[in-house]
């Protein structure tokens, strides 16, 4: 079937340099959206992490990253589905911003309440020594 084979899994060669434990990916922008292929590979991280060879510390070389197979749509549709992980993302950092606005606000409430209690000790306190 012609739908099912242009949606196949295809094995892509991809060239690359390295320097000092560095890959750089070159990414053909007339081919594959940036945003979806750094999706594509966030997702394969684990495969390609298992690529990487060495004892004490990893290697990762560019033929290995040759053999990783990549499923991707026509570029529409990668620009779509990128669209649409890139706002998730943000809205992902908009809530931890705000958690964490929360939190600072939750300890200044702690803060401040402890010091409440501080005072009202220390009226007792003098009370009672002076």
């Amino acid at each position: 079937d012609a739908d099912q084979e242009q949606h196949q899994c295809r094995s892509h060669q991809v060239q690359c340099s390295t320097a000092d434990g560095l890959v750089c990916l070159q990414v053909d922008g007339s081919k594959a959206d940036l945003l979806y292929v750094f999706y594509l590979l966030k997702h394969k991280k684990k495969e390609i992490i298992g690529k990487s060879v060495g004892s004490i510390q990893k290697n990762l070389y560019c033929s290995a990253l040759g053999t990783i197979e990549l499923c991707h749509e026509d570029i529409n549709e990668q620009k779509q589905i990128s669209a649409i992980l890139g706002s998730i993302d943000e809205k992902i950092r908009n809530n931890n911003t705000i958690n964490e606005e929360l939190d600072r606000y939750n300890r200044a409430d702690i803060i401040l309440e402890y010091l409440k209690e501080f005072y009202k000790f220390y009226k007792l306190w003098a009370l009672y020594h002076y």
